[in-house]
Parts: structure tokens; C-alpha cells; sequence
């Protein structure tokens, strides 16, 4: 009898032990306490936690997009639920066990950023943080945020989660991201754009796309792959002609359509072209109409008609002055890959950067490769049948996973810049992303 009390006890103790769980977080959009014009910021944080808790193992992070669509679903259920329960609500829909929120203060260039970890289940706080620091160390702040929260929970309260332990790797992976405070302010008023799409500019989007397929099929072309990426590049252009009073692919800083790609989706590889109109109201598929007929009856006909291009987004804003005028951008853009691991700002020389893509191109899989360029430009990279390319290498997928690829870089061939590119076959793409190996 007593064999088999110590064998049950036995048994509880490693069971409770072996039941422990990883993190999965959802990371909430941080509240702006603040006036308007910092509303942006809230949507940057946001982006930038996601992006550096995915450099740590066995943390899973909920997607932006699920999210986004799990709270659509639940809006009118929960439309009698005060913020905190909606949100825990949603995270036990998405199988969340923390949530990761906060909120943020600016005084002139003076911030203020408070958050904090809740379990799901319980709705408690196991850890929290307050940073007071300058706009100018926001990428920095962040990164302690990460760092000291999954550092400082409470054991007692988080009982049976994985504790966090980070490695020197995952650190470093962390605190080496890109930190350009312009390129961060463009990017958070895109997704903050984006998250806050009306239902009319939305639809007058689907219905554009679907009068310029229309306009492909009747020219006997293949029809466009729709692309939301695409489409927010085309709504901030949309809203930057509006509210800065101009009309030109040019934008108010100067930046062309594939400036603004570079900057706001460097994970998109392929060329973009871009296509501008405004007109005044009417109902969603009168101003639909109107955009598309202009084009087929000008010069822009042959960019909405192109062979070359396989993707397009669409992007509306319309401002509350002018007659109710409305500006539209179409971005189509030839895609080949879309690079899913974040790459580190630098790198140390000699180290391996493995690195993961989805493939999004319409073309076999068996063609698309990833050129990467060399700062050595004499550095041979040398081919399974012992020919070699100097100054860059072409390497093939690793291994497939679905849609998703990896290849492995060895930082040897130089001291400086990599840049990245994607490859169909012999034909190479000029534009992609870099990173530098010192």
C-alpha cells in the first residue's frame, strides 16, 4: 500500500513538472495617452516587440493578421465587454496563455512607456516594467521591455509556464535590429493607417481590383494575385497626396514607389510599379468605375495590363474637405519571395545568418534561388559541379517546409555589406535588403 502512495506521489510531482508550458503571447497595440498626433507610435511598438520576441526559442507569438481577424469576428459578441476582457476573450481564441499590453506617454520628446504581462486564464499581472526615456532611445527601450519582462516574472503567479531563459544569441538578435528612427515613424503611421481602414475604402479596393481583373481578362492576361502589403503602400500614398496636397508618384519626402517599398516592406522581393488617380464620390462602385475606366482610356493602361507584374494592392484614402475627393494607388509588383526571419542590423564576421523565405512567386519552385553579394568582390562561391561566381553567390533552397525555405549564409567573403536578392532561374533582381558583417 505504501509502494504505491510514494508511486502516486511520485507520479503528481512529475506530472505538475512535465505539464509545464511555453509562452504563447499575443502582443496588444500600446494605448496612447498622449495627444493624436503620437497615435502612431502605439502601432510601431507593437511591431517591434513582435519582431523581437520571435527571436526567442520556444516563445510562440500570435500573428497581427490573426488577431486583427479573431477581434473582427468577435466585435459584436463582445460589443458589451469593457477593453482588458476583450482582449483576454481574444487571446483564449487565438490559444494564448499571456498577453503582452501597455500603454505610452509624449511630452514634446520625453516618453513614458509602462507594460505589463497577464495571464489569459487568470487575468493577472506576473510581470511589468515602467521606462522613462527620450524618442530617440524608443528602439533601445523596447528592447528592455522584452528582456526585463520575461526576465522578472513572478514564479509563484506563473506557475505552470516555461520559465525564460535567454541565450547570448537571442540577446544579440534582439538588440541588433534596425533602429532608424525615420524609417520606424514611416512604417508605424503605415500600420496604423492600415489598422484603422474604413469599411468604404475597403470595399471601393476589392471592387477596383476586381473591375481591373476584368480589364486583364478582356486583353486575355492572367489575373492579379491580391496583396495587403501592396495595398498599404498604396493607402499611406493615398493619404500622403491628401493631406500634403499633391499628386505625384514623388512623395512628400522625396521618396519614389520603390523608395517606399524599400522602406516600408523590405521583406516584399520583387519588382513594383505604381499607378495614381483621383476623382470625386459617388457610391462604392461608382468611384470604383471611374478610377479604372480613367486608366484604361490613358497611358497608365499598359501598367494595370502588364505581363510582367503577377500582384497588385490597391489603396484609397478620401479626406473630409475637397468635395469629398478621393485619391487611389494601385501598386502591382512582380513577387518572387517574401523574407520571413528579421535580419540583424550587423553581424559578426565568419558567423552563420540562416534565414527563412516564403515563396509567393508564380513560377516553378524549383527556379527561385537567393543571390547574395559579396563586400569581397573577388570571393568565389563555388557551385556543386566545381564552377564558382565571384563576388556573389546563388544559393538554393536548403529545405522546403510547404510554401517556406531556408538557406544558411557563412559571413566570410568580406568584411561590410551583404546584400540580399532574389533569383528565377539565371535572371537576378537588383533590389533587396542588406546587412553588414564586421
Amino acid at each position: 500500500m505504501k509502494k504505491v502512495i510514494l508511486f502516486y506521489l511520485i507520479f503528481c510531482i512529475l506530472g505538475t513538472v512535465g505539464f509545464s508550458e511555453n509562452m504563447r503571447i499575443l502582443v496588444t497595440t500600446f494605448v496612447n495617452n498622449s495627444s493624436e498626433e503620437y497615435g502612431w507610435l502605439g502601432f510601431g511598438i507593437e511591431a517591434s516587440l513582435i519582431a523581437d520576441i520571435v527571436c526567442i526559442r520556444d516563445i510562440e507569438v500570435i500573428s497581427t493578421q490573426d488577431r486583427k481577424k479573431a477581434i473582427d469576428e468577435l466585435a459584436y459578441q463582445l460589443s458589451g465587454l469593457v477593453d482588458s476582457e476583450k482582449v483576454l476573450r481574444v487571446g483564449k481564441m487565438l490559444g494564448a496563455n499571456v498577453i503582452l499590453s501597455g500603454e505610452y506617454t509624449m511630452i514634446g520628446q520625453e516618453i513614458r512607456l509602462t507594460a505589463r504581462l497577464s495571464l489569459v486564464e487568470k487575468g493577472v499581472v506576473i510581470s511589468s516594467i515602467k521606462l522613462d526615456g527620450n524618442i530617440h532611445s524608443i528602439f533601445e527601450m523596447q528592447d528592455e521591455i522584452v528582456i526585463k519582462l520575461l526576465s522578472g516574472i513572478k514564479k509563484n503567479e506563473a506557475k505552470g509556464l516555461k520559465a525564460v531563459k535567454f541565450t547570448n544569441k537571442e540577446i544579440q538578435a534582439i538588440k541588433k535590429r534596425n533602429s532608424n528612427l525615420n524609417t520606424f515613424e514611416y512604417m508605424a503611421k503605415g500600420l496604423e493607417l492600415t489598422a484603422t481602414v474604413p469599411q468604404e475604402f475597403l470595399d471601393i479596393e476589392q471592387l477596383i481590383f476586381k473591375y481591373i481583373n476584368k480589364e486583364r481578362a478582356k486583353a486575355g492576361l492572367s489575373p492579379y494575385l491580391y496583396n495587403h502589403k501592396l495595398a498599404a503602400l498604396g493607402r499611406y500614398h493615398s493619404m500622403n497626396m491628401q493631406v500634403y496636397n499633391f499628386f505625384d508618384l514623388t512623395d512628400q519626402n522625396g521618396m519614389n514607389p520603390r523608395g517606399r517599398k524599400l522602406m516600408l516592406a523590405p521583406e516584399l522581393f520583387g519588382t513594383v510599379g505604381q499607378v495614381i488617380a483621383w476623382t470625386y464620390g459617388g457610391n462604392a462602385d461608382e468611384v470604383a468605375k471611374k478610377f479604372v475606366s480613367e486608366w484604361i482610356k490613358s497611358d497608365l493602361k499598359g501598367e494595370l495590363l502588364s505581363k510582367v507584374y503577377n500582384y497588385v494592392g490597391v489603396g484609397i484614402f478620401r479626406g473630409d474637405s475637397d468635395r469629398y475627393r478621393y485619391y487611389c494607388t494601385v501598386v502591382p509588383a512582380d513577387l518572387m519571395v517574401e523574407l520571413v526571419s528579421s535580419i540583424p542590423k550587423t553581424i559578426n564576421y565568419g558567423a552563420d545568418l540562416e534565414l527563412t523565405f516564403k515563396f509567393i512567386g508564380t513560377f516553378k519552385k524549383d527556379q527561385v534561388g537567393i543571390v547574395v553579394r559579396f563586400p569581397d568582390r573577388g570571393a568565389r562561391f563555388y557551385q556543386s559541379d566545381g564552377s564558382y561566381f565571384e563576388g556573389y553567390g546563388v544559393y538554393s533552397p536548403e529545405k522546403w517546409n510547404g510554401e517556406f525555405f531556408t538557406i544558411k549564409i557563412k559571413c566570410e567573403n568580406g568584411r561590410g555589406a551583404y546584400v540580399i536578392q532574389p533569383a528565377r532561374g539565371d535572371q537576378f533582381y537588383t533590389f533587396g535588403v542588406t546587412f553588414i558583417a564586421q
